[in-house]
């Protein structure tokens, strides 16, 4: 009688250590799905000339940054999948670059040029704008629409 019961016993162990790590399983994939959520484009979207889209998510009060101004930027790129290629935010340090001057790809530098001291914006930046056809290999695809959050940190007089 007490072999049946050890044995019951060991078998229910033995179940529900099962079920916990299958239930640990099916909670990977959805953490993964989770993070790499598709992005839309909004329906409220700006649209410039150029075919850069945009949204402010929050306004700037200081001043806009004039053409060969340097400037510091925080930002985050994005596939449209949701996928993130590259983040100054992961590095803790935001990217040094010159407005206007080519630095930067033509639809980002377009983004940030429209910006005031302070304010934080989603650009959609189309291929045409930002690595066409040719994209990044390994990085970003060809004819890969980028998706950029970007907060403009300071403007160097």
């Amino acid at each position: 009688m007490q072999k049946l019961l050890l044995i019951i016993i060991i078998t229910i162990s033995f179940l529900a250590c099962q079920k916990e790590e299958k239930a640990q399983n099916q909670q990977a994939p959805q953490k993964e799905s989770a993070r790499l959520q598709e992005i839309t484009i909004p329906q409220d979207v700006i649209t410039n000339e150029s075919g850069l889209q945009y949204i402010v998510v929050e306004e700037g009060n200081g001043a806009q940054a004039e053409k060969g101004q340097e400037v510091s930027v925080h930002y985050a790129g994005f596939l449209m999948s949701g996928k993130k290629f590259d983040s100054s935010y992961d590095r803790n340090e935001p990217i040094v670059f010159h407005v206007g001057m080519g630095e930067m790809i033509p639809g980002f530098d377009e983004g940030v040029a429209a910006m005031k001291l302070g304010e934080k914006r989603r650009l959609f930046i189309p291929a045409g704008l930002a690595y066409g056809e040719a994209g990044i290999p390994g990085v970003i695809p060809p004819n890969a629409t980028l998706v950029f959050d970007v907060e403009l940190v300071s403007i160097k007089e």
